[in-house]
């Protein structure tokens, strides 16, 4: 169960990383 949610966590982390570079990109 605890891995299921490690996996869903770098989930989350991978697409706020990625929702934060494109909006780096729209400033600039």
């Amino acid at each position: 169960m605890s891995q299921l949610l490690k996996n869903r966590n770098m989930e989350l982390q991978e697409e706020i990383q990625i929702a934060s570079v494109l909006l780096f990109w729209k400033k600039l």
